[in-house]
């Protein structure tokens, strides 16, 4: 740390903080809001589906919200800020009106708040973290959201085992949360989004055309994100049912679906930011998808605590190098200044089957048992590797970043 340049530690140090705060955010999209669904409100399935949605939209507003920054050339954590106390608002709200309806309404507008801010806080990745070293500051970074998700999800649950209807004070701390996430957007150094060379509201997507490499990652992306995203809400459903499932109490479902796989990915993130920095992109994606389907298809297929948990174990290490992944791929295939373009692209396609997956895996489900989807789910996953391996042995992502 003594040897980055002063802005890069700057950013360091608040990216540190704000993980802070956005990990109790994610917390309540992973687990939290989908379990007061199902034990207080008693969903049907249509709400159900929708709150499993919470956050896609926000994925899906990025390439017309990074426009709309490129546009104003407005100071990108000013923007933040902004978004992140609309979603405290929405919180707020939750907490005001208990109804089912504005339950689940509110909820995925809260959650699209945080999942907007992914490309602009890309920007600052690609702009102030250095390549070499980039996976491995991210991944200090993510520890501590990793850490606040545990404590977050472990206490939350015990809280609803105490009494589900104490629901609204968890809906507050995430709203308080929120709070914390604008203060320290306030302390960024500003930063302002060139424009793209095509200047419209879509004008990311003219990189698929210019840039195969991109096209078939996303492709690739696709296939892996819908098997993997529409088992993930069914999880949750899967250890409340009783008839076809399992029915455990709130703080052991807390306890497999947050807790296990958030300490996993504390202790396995820092390898795979190191390996990040390493290795082709595209090898580590497939080692990944093997952990994603591994984690599947052992959720739904092993009658028993023990194999939820070693479930859990498996999702935390994929999970944990999924959180680097994701969120720094762009940073290395994307021109110089290009990360938010490309990231509103990633980001915008993540929304549209984060979005539709969950209703997919809920619809699967009214004909289907837990362990045929978790099957498809599986070869699905598996599949998607087939569209990367060229590039994963070429090492095409290394070559570009050498030049």
């Amino acid at each position: 740390m003594r040897q980055l340049p002063k802005n890069t530690k700057s950013v360091f140090r608040l990216e540190c903080w704000r993980s802070a705060g956005a990990g109790a955010i994610e917390s309540a999209g992973m687990t939290i809001l989908l379990l007061i669904g199902v034990r207080y409100f008693e969903f049907s399935e249509g709400f159900k589906s929708l709150v499993a949605t919470a956050g896609s939209l926000g994925l899906l507003v990025g390439p017309l919200l990074v426009y709309w920054v490129q546009t104003q050339r407005t100071n990108i954590s000013l923007v933040a800020q902004r978004i992140s106390l609309i979603g405290a608002a929405f919180f707020l709200m939750m907490f005001l009106f208990r109804t089912p309806t504005v339950f689940a309404f509110l909820g995925v507008c809260a959650m699209t708040c945080s999942s907007a801010n992914i490309p602009l806080i890309s920007s600052y990745h690609q702009k102030f973290f250095p390549s070499e070293i980039r996976g491995r500051l991210f991944s200090r970074v993510i520890m501590i959201r990793i850490i606040t998700v545990s404590l977050v999800s472990f206490l939350a649950g015990l809280i609803l085992k105490l009494s589900i209807d104490l629901w609204p004070y968890v809906i507050l701390f995430f709203c308080l949360s929120y709070l914390l996430v604008a203060f320290f957007l306030s302390k960024y150094p500003e930063y302002h989004l060139e424009r793209n060379e095509v200047h419209s509201p879509l004008s990311g997507f003219h990189w698929l055309k210019k840039d195969p490499l991109f096209l078939w990652t996303l492709v690739s992306w696709m296939i892996m994100g819908c098997g993997n995203l529409m088992m993930l809400p069914l999880r949750v459903q899967y250890l409340s049912d009783a008839e076809n499932g399992y029915w455990l109490s709130a703080e052991i479902v807390t306890f497999i679906l947050a807790v296990v796989p958030s300490v996993v990915r504390l202790l396995f993130v820092p390898f795979w930011g190191g390996l990040f920095d390493k290795i082709s992109l595209f090898r580590l994606r497939i080692f990944l998808n093997l952990f994603y389907a591994a984690h599947i298809l052992l959720f739904f297929q092993m009658k028993s605590i023990w194999g939820l948990i070693l479930a859990g174990i498996i999702f935390g290490i994929a999970h944990s190098g999924g959180d680097v992944a994701w969120n720094l791929w762009v940073t290395r295939l994307a021109p110089s200044g290009r990360a938010a373009d490309y990231m509103s692209v990633h980001t915008f396609l993540t929304g549209v089957r984060g979005f539709c997956s969950p209703f997919l895996g809920f619809w699967l489900l009214s004909f289907m048992s837990y362990s045929s989807i978790s099957i498809i789910s599986g070869i699905l996953i598996i599949f998607a590797s087939s569209f990367i391996l060229r590039p994963a042995f070429c090492k095409l992502d290394l070559k570009r970043r050498i030049e």
